[in-house]
């Protein structure tokens, strides 16, 4: 390995590190704020809210989840009143989603939340002249193919 690779797996490391501790703050922030609710739960409050006639097979391609993914989550979103159901009169195989007052009222504070997220990472961002960001991009979409494979 080249000093540069073994520089670029430390900071690799690092990282990953860094990331664990951060998930770990948002996740206390979240349950202070949002209660015990999954990532995947909020983002299913917020497509739910984000978008009309949302079943199973609308949640799981937006969010990119198995069905039993969605499924699990939806039936704790149901168990804790935070979305109810109801189906369209001329599809009566469906089951669709909406948000009853609670799981609005979390929806919005998850929205804002991501929208505090992005700011930061964008003021971040902000930062970086537009070569490096170029160079990191194509770093991480190397790096992410590479997880994915």
């Amino acid at each position: 390995m080249t000093t540069q690779t073994e520089k670029m797996y430390r900071t690799l490391v690092k990282l990953t590190h860094a990331q664990e501790i951060h998930r770990e703050r948002k996740r206390e922030a979240l349950l202070k704020d949002l209660g015990n609710y999954t990532l995947t739960q909020l983002h299913i409050l917020g497509c739910i809210q984000q978008h009309d006639a949302v079943n199973n097979k609308v949640l799981s391609d937006a969010l990119a989840l198995t069905k039993a993914a969605v499924s699990k989550a939806v039936n704790k979103l149901l168990k804790d009143e935070l979305i109810t159901t109801y189906q369209i009169e001329d599809n009566q195989k469906s089951i669709f989603y909406q948000l009853t007052k609670e799981g609005e009222h979390i929806a919005d504070i998850h929205h804002v939340l991501h929208e505090q997220a992005k700011a930061n990472y964008l003021n971040f961002l902000a930062t970086m002249d537009d070569e490096t960001l170029a160079k990191a991009q194509l770093f991480l979409e190397a790096l992410t193919n590479y997880l994915e494979e």
